[in-house]
């Protein structure tokens, strides 16, 4: 599990959901939840949260030009590459924070990752799970 810290920048709710807009190192990343500000009390502009998405969730982009649906998308640099036989764990380098994507070895060929490339993670926001920061 990936985990960063980010702080609320701002909130739209509409009926059982909220969308949050986070400042995560200097970058902006959304996530949908459903929870408003009556069922969650740490929907609050400047709270400090734990912003978790999975390896799996992690999808990566390289020489990226064009227009895609995904609202987050985090510029890093490939710190290393693990291959398996069908799996590969990549190990991107995000404002000095680790973070881990697994992707199909045949893609990763496909994209001709090599240490520091730079490229785009992207995460979908429903795919961003969040909980106050202790």
């Amino acid at each position: 599990m990936n985990c960063l810290d980010g702080q609320i920048v701002n909130l739209i709710s509409d009926k059982n959901m909220t969308i949050i807009d986070m400042n995560v190192s200097g970058s902006s990343l959304k996530t949908i939840i459903i929870e408003t500000f009556d069922t969650a009390s740490f929907l609050k502009i400047g709270n400090q949260l734990s912003v978790m998405f999975k390896e799996t969730e992690v999808n990566i982009a390289k020489d990226f030009t064009g227009k895609i649906s995904f609202q987050n998308r985090l510029n890093c640099s490939v710190k290393s590459i693990n291959k398996g036989k069908l799996l590969s764990q990549i190990t991107l380098n995000f404002h000095s924070h680790d973070i881990s994507a697994i992707i199909a070895t045949s893609e990763c060929d496909g994209l001709e990752l090599k240490e520091n490339d730079t490229v785009l993670a992207l995460i979908k926001a429903t795919e961003i799970m969040v909980a106050p920061k202790c």
